[in-house]
């Protein structure tokens, strides 16, 4: 009918002081943003397979340019004995799913290994980070590293991250 017609085009609207006709049952939630350009610093334990397999801990700081790019500092020893100590710069690529709280990660980067091969190295990996909150999170990745003309050794990593 007409007059249904002219309530659908006028809802939400009061003419006069009148109330709407129309029922409109949107609710809208504020959404929580937990990855975006953020700064963050991680910290865990790493294991070594291959070269020579050993424990450690590394400390990471990086900056996202936004929710899906960031640059990251890193610092590892590794081994009990005669640690093996390196440094590197990494660049992440990462695609936030808000939803789930998780954001699957890429890197790439390049360091300064010392204290046992004092040499260049290379990285590439992937990883997974888990928003417990949005200024803490866990994380898993794994990659692999390549120093001078060693075979490529695998490094896995898990920790606690916070966000800030």
């Amino acid at each position: 009918s007409l007059c249904a017609v002219v309530a659908f085009v006028f809802a939400g609207s009061a003419v006069a002081g009148e109330p709407s006709l129309v029922f409109n049952p949107q609710v809208t939630l504020p959404s929580v943003k937990v990855f975006d350009d953020e700064r963050q610093l991680d910290a865990g334990v790493s294991y070594r397979r291959g070269g020579r397999a050993d424990w450690g801990y590394f400390f990471r700081a990086t900056s996202f340019l936004n929710e899906k790019v960031g640059l990251g500092v890193d610092f590892s020893a590794l081994g009990e004995r005669d640690p093996e100590y390196s440094a590197g710069l990494n660049i992440f690529l990462r695609a936030p799913l808000e939803d789930l709280r998780l954001a699957p990660y890429l890197l790439m980067g390049a360091g300064y290994t010392f204290g046992g091969i004092n040499d260049l190295y290379y990285q590439a990996g992937a990883g997974l980070d888990f928003r417990l909150t949005p200024n803490w999170g866990l994380f898993v990745e794994g990659t692999s590293q390549w120093v001078h003309e060693e075979d490529a050794a695998l490094v896995g990593r898990v920790g606690l991250k916070f966000v800030f």
